[in-house]
C-alpha cells in the first residue's frame, strides 16, 4: 500500500513538472514571447507592403479566425479567452510585438504551436497570412497624432496667402511673418492700400510720414 501511495505521489509530481514545462500557446502573456520561431524564420522579410488594402484584408481575416480568442481590439480578451492556458496574446503589448519580426509572426501563423494556436498553412494563402501580420502590427502601433491644439500658423500681414508653420520673412515683400492667432503690431495693421502708398513714397517722405503718424500731426520740413 505504501509503495502504491508513493507511486501516485511521484506520478503527480512528474505530471506537475510536465505542465509547468509546457510552452505558451502563442506569446508570453504580458511580456516577450518565450515561444520563438527558428532563427532563419525570424530573418524572413515581409513581401507585402503594409498598405491600407493589405491591412483591410488582414482585418477581415482576423475577425474571422482570431478575434474569438484575441478579442476585437487585439487585447487577448475575446469570448473564448478563458479557455487557453496560457491566455491568448495581447497584441496591444508594444514591447512584446516589437520583440518579434514579421517573419516570426508569419511563421507562428503558418505552423501554430500544436496546441491552442492553430496552423493556417493549409487554410490560407501566404498573402493572406502576411496581410494578417500587417494587421496585427496595427494593434501596438502608436495612435495617429492628433492635430496640435493651438498650433500657430504664421502669415504675412500684407500677403495673407503666404503662410508658414515657422517664423520667417515673407518671400514677396520681406516683412516678418506674424502668428495668425496673435494681434500683429500696430504697424502691421495698416490697410494694404495705405502700405502700398507708403512703399511708393520717396525714402525721406516715407520717414516724415511715419513721424506724422507717431506724433499725430504734420511734421514740418526743415530747410
Amino acid at each position: 500500500m505504501e509503495r502504491q501511495s508513493l507511486g501516485r505521489t511521484i506520478a503527480r509530481v512528474c505530471g506537475l513538472v510536465l505542465l509547468i514545462g509546457l510552452p505558451p500557446a502563442l506569446f508570453g502573456h504580458g511580456g516577450v514571447s518565450t515561444w520563438r520561431a527558428p532563427a532563419e524564420a525570424q530573418k524572413v522579410k515581409n513581401p507585402v507592403k503594409a498598405a491600407a488594402e493589405s491591412i483591410a484584408k488582414g482585418k477581415e481575416l482576423y475577425a474571422k479566425v482570431c478575434s474569438v480568442c484575441h478579442g476585437e481590439k487585439g487585447d487577448g480578451k475575446g469570448p473564448a479567452a478563458a479557455g487557453p492556458t496560457p491566455p491568448p496574446a495581447n497584441f496591444t503589448d508594444k514591447k512584446m510585438m516589437d520583440a518579434q519580426t514579421d517573419g516570426e509572426l508569419f511563421w507562428k501563423l503558418t505552423n501554430g504551436d500544436g496546441d491552442d494556436m492553430a496552423s493556417y498553412k493549409n487554410d490560407y494563402s501566404k498573402t493572406d497570412r502576411w496581410n494578417l501580420v500587417n494587421y496585427l502590427r496595427t494593434f501596438a502601433s502608436a495612435p495617429p497624432a492628433k492635430a496640435e491644439q493651438g498650433k500657430v500658423t504664421y502669415t504675412c500681414p500684407m500677403h495673407p496667402e503666404v503662410t508658414s508653420d515657422k517664423p520667417g520673412k515673407c518671400p514677396q515683400c520681406g516683412m516678418n511673418l506674424v502668428p495668425k492667432k496673435l494681434p500683429p503690431p500696430q504697424m502691421q495693421k495698416m490697410e494694404p492700400g495705405h502700405m502700398e502708398h507708403m512703399e511708393n513714397m520717396p525714402h525721406m517722405e516715407h520717414m516724415e510720414h511715419m513721424g506724422q503718424m507717431e506724433h499725430g500731426g504734420t511734421a514740418e520740413k526743415q530747410p
